[in-house]
C-alpha cells in the first residue's frame, strides 16, 4: 500500500490481477507493476471498483493533470468490499488518501492463529489406491518438465501444490476425532449453569452454588474415569504410550523459562528468543577454514540422481509432524518415479544455482524440554 509512482491504467487482455475499472492511461513504470503483481499474485484494489473519476485519481501534477499512481495491494482480494479515494482530507500533501473497507472474520483469523491449519491426509485411503495415486502424480509432473526457466521458489511451489492436490483428491481427507471426556447430561448442566449466571435477577444462589459443585464433582469423576480406561486400553491392545500421554494432555506443554550461557534462568519472551536464536547461529556456524580454490578448473557438481532420493525418502520415519507446506514422510513414501526425478531436478538446480527456494528458510521452532533441570 502506497505510492508506487506507477500508472496501471485500463485492465489489458490476460490480466487476471487487474480490475475492469482502472484509471488513464498506462505508462512505463505500470507495466513492470502489473508483471509483479501477476508474477507474484496480488490483486491491484483500486481497479476492482467502479467509480466515478473525481473518485479515482490520487495525485494532481503541477500542471493540473490528474493520475492514478497510489495502489491497495493484496494476495486475498475477498475481504475487500470497496476501495475508493476520500476527496477532501485536510493534511499537507500534494497525494490523496485511498480508503478500503475490510470484511474480516475475526473468529475464523483467531483459529488459524490457535489451532492447527494442516489438514491430515487418510493415508490409509491413500494407500489402498496407491496405483491411481502414482499414475496421477505421472501425468501431473510430466506436465512441470515443460515448465522452463523459472524462479526455484515456482518449481518448489508447483511441487508442493501437485503432491498435496493430489494426495487429497485420492486419498481425501480424515477428520480428528476428539474425545469427550465429559458426557452430554454434565454439557446440559454447564449450558444451564451459564444462563443463569447471564440472569442473576432470575436465579436462586443457594441453587446456583449447588449446581455448580455438582457440575465439578461430575466433570472431576467422569474425566478421571476415561482416563482409567484409556490406559487400560492402551495396555491391553499393546499401543503407543506416547499416543495415549497426548489424549491425556489439557493444553499445550510450554517452556516459560530457559537457561542463559552464564547459567542463570530468564523467564522474559525476548531474552528466550534472543537464546535460541543464538543457540542456532552457533549450530549452523561454518567453522572450516576456507581453501583456495584452484581457479583453472571449474566442474559442477554431480547431479543428484532419483535413486538417490528415492532411498533417502525410505528412510523417513511415519508419525512425524509435517513442515508448513504440509508435505509427511508417508505422502513421499507413496510416490512415483516421475516424483523423485521431479524432486532430484530440483536438488540439482539448488547446487548449481547455490541458492534454494524462499520457503525452505522459512522454519517454525518449538522449544521441548529433554533432560536435565526444567
Amino acid at each position: 500500500m502506497g505510492d508506487f509512482n506507477a500508472k496501471i491504467g485500463e485492465q489489458q487482455q490476460c490480466e487476471t490481477m487487474i480490475g475492469p475499472h482502472g484509471f488513464g492511461t498506462r505508462n512505463e513504470r505500470g507495466a513492470r507493476l502489473v508483471i509483479f503483481a501477476e508474477k507474484e499474485h496480488l490483486s491491484v484494489i483500486n481497479t476492482h471498483f467502479k467509480k466515478k473519476p473525481c473518485r479515482k485519481w490520487t495525485w494532481k501534477s503541477p500542471k493540473g493533470t490528474t493520475s492514478e499512481i497510489d495502489y491497495i495491494v493484496s494476495n486475498n482480494r475477498t475481504i475487500f468490499i470497496d476501495c475508493s479515494v476520500i476527496n477532501r482530507f485536510n493534511f499537507d500533501s500534494d497525494h490523496r488518501l485511498i480508503r478500503t473497507t475490510l470484511r474480516i472474520n475475526i473468529q475464523k483469523e483467531r483459529n488459524k492463529l490457535m489451532f492447527n491449519t494442516i489438514t491430515s491426509i487418510n493415508y490409509e485411503k491413500l494407500e489402498a489406491r496407491k496405483n491411481e495415486f502414482q499414475l496421477k502424480l505421472s501425468n501431473r509432473f510430466s506436465l512441470l518438465e515443460q515448465l522452463n526457466n523459472i524462479h526455484l521458489s515456482d518449481i518448489n511451489k508447483h511441487i508442493t501444490d501437485i503432491l498435496l492436490t493430489t494426495a487429497k483428491e485420492t486419498g481425501g481427507t480424515k477428520k480428528h476425532n476428539r474425545h469427550n471426556k465429559i458426557t452430554g447430561e454434565t454439557k446440559q448442566l454447564m449450558c444451564k449453569r451459564r444462563e443463569w449466571k447471564h440472569n442473576k435477577s432470575t436465579r436462586n444462589n443457594i441453587e446456583y452454588v449447588e449446581l455448580y459443585k455438582t457440575i465439578r464433582k461430575r466433570a472431576k469423576e467422569e474425566i478421571r474415569q476415561f482416563n482409567c480406561h484409556l490406559i487400560q486400553t492402551t495396555i491391553e491392545n499393546n499401543k503407543s504410550l506416547k499416543k495415549m500421554k497426548q489424549k491425556l494432555m489439557t493444553g499445550t506443554k510450554r517452556l516459560f523459562k530457559i537457561q542463559k550461557k552464564d547459567g542463570s534462568t530468564t523467564s522474559n519472551q525476548q531474552e528466550i528468543l534472543k537464546r535460541v536464536k543464538d543457540f542456532y547461529l552457533t549450530l549452523y556456524d561454518d567453522n572450516i577454514e576456507q581453501v583456495a580454490a584452484d581457479n583453472s578448473e571449474k566442474t559442477d557438481p554431480p547431479d543428484v540422481l532419483p535413486a538417490e532420493v528415492r532411498k533417502a525418502i525410505q528412510r523417513l520415519k511415519n508419525g512425524k509432524a509435517a513442515d508448513q507446506d504440509g508435505i509427511t514422510g508417508e505422502i513421499l513414501k507413496l510416490c512415483s518415479n516421475e516424483t523423485h526425478k521431479g524432486l532430484a531436478d530440483l536438488f540439482t538446480k539448488c547446487l548449481k544455482q547455490r541458492n534454494i527456494p524462499t520457503s525452505w528458510k522459512d522454519a517454525k521452532i518449538t522449544i521441548l524440554h529433554k533432560k536435565r533441570d526444567q
